[in-house]
């Protein structure tokens, strides 16, 4: 059990970033953080087009109930169906900006340790170890 450990510990630390390679880490922050931005934009307007539609079923079943009520019927459990779609949907979009919320910070930290390490490397200098 420990060696499965052991083995999830080593990738996890290899994946951690260099502090040689700090403009590069920046860069990549900086387009993981704008890939992420973008889709919870797009997310977004999804949520949008679905209270639109929400709200155009609910128009659509008041008008049709003064003609037919069961077609009324109808359209008002499908605008019920969507409201509980479009409520289900805010929810994840909250989760999603927490989400995204945390990762920004996690990577501002990350990116100010490299920049502490890289300052303290160039501060002092790597003991010399001759034998």
């Amino acid at each position: 059990m420990e060696k499965g450990n052991e083995s999830v510990r080593e990738r996890l630390l290899a994946r951690l970033p260099q502090p040689g390679d700090l403009a590069g880490y920046r860069r990549e922050v900086e387009a993981q953080l704008k890939g992420k931005s973008e889709s919870l934009s797009t997310y977004r307007w999804t949520s949008y087009v679905l209270v639109g539609c929400c709200f155009v079923l609910a128009t659509l079943a008041g008008k049709v109930g003064k003609v037919d009520t069961q077609a009324a019927a109808g359209l008002g459990t499908l605008a019920a169906i969507f409201l509980a779609v479009v409520l289900v949907d805010a929810v994840r979009l909250e989760i999603r900006k927490a989400q995204f919320e945390t990762l920004r910070e996690v990577k501002q930290v990350q990116v100010q340790i490299l920049e502490l390490q890289t300052s303290i490397e160039r501060e002092v200098p790597p003991p010399n170890r001759e034998t």
